[in-house]
């Protein structure tokens, strides 16, 4: 009798081990952390499409999402902080693109699957105490780089950095994307700057002969309050900062060429 109460107790201890065992194993194995190339796969094209990976930048790839946010435009100051304050698609790196990034991305919009066109949006940088840089997404050609007072409204798009290679898109686009001439490391041309101002802009100035001329009476370039001596016509055409130009003359001599 002894004997089999024993051995029962035996078995008993066995049967506890080999139950116990897995369940104590399968306890302590750890929950794997998502990585970043899982995080890509499920945001990514292959997943929802909400981002896109472009040079060393995860890119909200849609402009009616939170990551862009396109219906509610923004000063600089409000922009930066909505950009670091930014919490999305379980990640809170996220933060206002530089100057540089941001014509990156411009320059690769068509991989993008919306963008506010023909719109301003911020970057992070500053050009001075009251102004700071933006870049201009056209729907057709060149993207422009140039600054704004900070105090204006403009688009917003976040970005966080890419520690993983670009991943090819799902559906990749048979034609290539003509990749507009690089921005922000040019100083911008007399075409576009007449784009800026001439009819095609705010039509402040007009093209005639081998002349911008100043279009409208009551504006800058045109001294309206009271007539001027020569001398007083002169000094104050040489005087005149307008549009980011400096050298104006205000008369044309017997021969047709203006006069210096």
């Amino acid at each position: 009798m002894k004997e089999q109460f024993l051995c029962f107790w035996v078995v008993l201890s066995l049967l506890v081990t080999l139950v116990m065992v897995p369940v104590i194993s399968f306890a302590q194995i750890p929950t794997p952390t998502p990585t970043e190339e899982d995080w890509y796969s499920t945001y990514g094209p292959d997943g929802t499409g909400q981002v896109i990976h472009i040079s060393s930048m995860y890119v909200p790839s849609t402009a009616w999402d939170t990551g862009c946010a396109v219906w509610d435009q923004k000063n600089w100051a409000a922009a930066v902080t909505w950009g670091d304050d930014l919490s999305w698609l379980g990640e809170s790196d996220w933060y206002l693109p530089t100057k540089d990034q941001l014509s990156v991305i411009c320059a690769n919009k068509d991989d993008l699957d919306s963008y506010a066109e023909d719109g301003y949006t911020w970057s992070s940088t500053t050009y001075s105490v009251d102004n700071a840089w933006r870049v201009y997404f056209p729907e057709d050609g060149s993207c422009v780089l140039n600054n704004d007072i900070k105090t204006g409204e403009h688009y917003v798009r976040a970005v966080r950095d890419a520690s993983i290679s670009p991943t090819p898109s799902a559906t990749p686009t048979t034609t290539p994307s003509v990749t507009p001439t690089p921005i922000g490391y040019k100083t911008p041309t007399e075409e576009e700057w007449y784009d800026d101002y001439g009819p095609d802009g705010t039509d402040e100035v007009i093209h005639i002969s081998s002349m911008y001329v100043a279009s409208q009476l009551e504006d800058v370039g045109s001294y309206f309050d009271g007539e001027l001596t020569w001398a007083d016509a002169v000094a104050w055409a040489d005087g005149l900062r307008w549009r980011g130009k400096t050298v104006s003359r205000p008369f044309i001599n017997e021969t047709g060429i203006p006069s210096k």
